[in-house]
């Protein structure tokens, strides 16, 4: 992903907003509106109530090459905190990890650092706005931005905190499938058909793990919960093969805390461990 040409445009958008503080999801649609301006895109305003849904279908229904290369800069740009597989709000309360807001300097900060790093990320270019349904694109194409920022160094990471509160959210635990612990075995011993176990880290954690063919966004199965074994890792087990599945799939699990991952497995009919 190659840096944009100058911040300069963005900044002073920025700066013009009457307000002290922003979120992941503002800092996302300011970057987004100003580079669309920039580049001649038409993005027309939805109808969703969730900011980011809105500017992602905006974005999805331009439809082009150039919108599908824009959303992937402007979602790395607008990281605010160590989560790097969403954007999120200035909603909740002073436990909730889905907040993620600070000061408008120090959005600035944040926004030149990642841009700094724009030329060493290196973003898979298989997903595209007409492979899959928006949400599934638009997980595909966070799962791979995910994974080339974790590998980052966040010796840069601005402060990240609740307007209401002050607490630092760039330090909030964060969950991924990319944890030491995770397998997708495409036949388990005990009944031959797929098993998926999770990393440790999301012990307790779980309210449902599904599997979604990636081409159309359909759940091929929901996992049962059969136990937690093998160090501490939940089981959840389906009816059927993971060969069955002959096309790649997207591994989706949803947390308790409303938050969702997603693993891209491109043969399913292979055992996928990390």
């Amino acid at each position: 992903m190659t840096k944009i040409e100058s911040l300069s445009p963005i900044i002073e958008r920025l700066n013009q907003l009457n307000k002290s503080q922003i979120s992941e999801e503002e800092l996302f649609h300011e970057v987004v509106a100003t580079l669309a301006s920039e580049r001649g895109l038409t993005l027309t305003n939805g109808s969703e109530r969730n900011l980011e849904a809105r500017t992602v279908n905006s974005l999805k229904n331009e439809g082009s090459d150039a919108a599908w290369k824009l959303y992937q800069t402007a979602f790395t740009l607008s990281q605010l905190d160590s989560n790097k597989q969403a954007l999120f709000d200035d909603t909740g309360s002073a436990t909730d990890h889905t907040i993620a807001v600070t000061s408008i300097t120090d959005a600035i900060a944040k926004l030149e650092a990642n841009h700094s790093r724009l030329s060493d990320l290196e973003i898979l270019s298989s997903a595209s706005w007409d492979k899959a349904s928006a949400k599934t694109a638009r997980s595909h194409a966070v799962n791979q931005i995910a994974g080339d920022l974790n590998t980052l160094s966040n010796s840069t990471n601005a402060s990240s905190s609740s307007a209401t509160t002050g607490n630092d959210y760039s330090t909030s635990f964060s969950y991924s499938l990319e944890d030491s612990g995770f397998l997708f075995k495409p036949r388990s011993e005990s009944d031959g058909n797929l098993v998926i176990l999770l990393p440790q880290s999301l012990t307790n954690q779980i309210s449902e793990v599904n599997v979604i063919d990636l081409a159309t966004g359909e759940i091929k199965g929901q996992g049962r919960f059969s136990a937690v074994a093998n160090e501490g890792r939940e089981h959840y087990r389906f009816d059927f093969t993971g060969d069955s599945l002959k096309v790649p799939v997207e591994v989706q699990v949803k947390l308790k805390n409303e938050q969702i991952l997603t693993k891209i497995i491109e043969d399913p009919s292979e055992r996928t461990e990390t």
